[in-house]
């Protein structure tokens, strides 16, 4: 298989294939070299494993998903883009692969520089002179599922926010605070005065709302303690109507 798979140059040209077709007058040769350019030039990343798991054939668009040249990770096993953390559960997953179980999987690697990707996989077992090797297909979704993980974060304070303000008691003392936190960042003092509460009461649902991370802190030697507004959450506040 590494053999036959060589590295095609991505300036071949079809005029090139036609050539050695005719040259050779061997249908098979033309055929291979079309199949060669195929997954050379496709979109999607091409990985061909031995049965231990390591890498025999890449195509450009699987080093461009990992980050690795072509000579550093051929022969190098499968877990080498794999985050520490999931081994276990990648190889069990491989395990299960190679008895019949599932054979598309969204997967979470590493790349070289340690950056991390998800990838949509489908992986298939092919016998080659009597050599099991699995060929992996896969698609970059790391932009699909950085969307949905922050979908999924923006829903989770939506819920809390509806909870802190709408449905707790003190709920419209804390939406009193997040309006005047929308636009400008106050300490204790200021709040309880444009709020019109005591101190006390002010700190403590500061305190509930930073716990929950639905206002952040910093530290300023003029003003005490200055609370403002997480970052990302302004669009939650305005939907749940806490504008003034």
């Amino acid at each position: 298989m590494k053999e036959n798979l060589v590295h095609f140059d991505e300036k071949t040209e079809k005029t090139t294939i036609e050539s050695q077709f005719k040259e050779t007058g061997n249908k098979s040769i033309y055929s291979e070299i079309y199949f060669r350019t195929i997954v050379e030039s496709s979109l999607n990343g091409i990985a061909v494993l031995d049965e231990q798991g390591n890498f025999e054939y890449v195509n450009d668009s699987f080093l461009k998903n990992v980050g690795w040249l072509r000579e550093e990770i051929l022969g190098q096993n499968f877990l080498i883009i794999i985050p520490e953390d999931i081994h276990e559960f990648a190889i069990t997953a491989c395990n299960d692969f190679q008895k019949g179980a599932n054979n598309i999987h969204k997967i979470k690697i590493k790349t070289k520089r340690g950056d991390i990707k998800y990838l949509n996989s489908f992986h298939q077992l092919i016998n080659v002179n009597g050599n099991l090797k699995t060929v992996s297909i896969t698609e970059d979704i790391t932009e699909e599922m950085r969307l949905m993980l922050e979908l999924t974060k923006s829903n989770k304070h939506k819920k809390l926010l509806c909870y802190l303000i709408k449905n707790t008691r003190g709920g419209k003392t804390r939406a009193l605070i997040l309006k005047n936190l929308l636009d400008n960042s106050y300490n204790a003092n200021q709040l309880a005065k444009l709020v019109g509460i005591d101190y006390k009461t002010t700190r403590h649902h500061l305190e509930v709302l930073n716990r929950n991370g639905i206002i952040d802190l910093e530290k300023d030697r003029g003003n005490g303690t200055i609370y403002y507004i997480s970052k990302n959450l302004k669009l939650d506040l305005n939907e749940l109507a806490i504008t003034k």
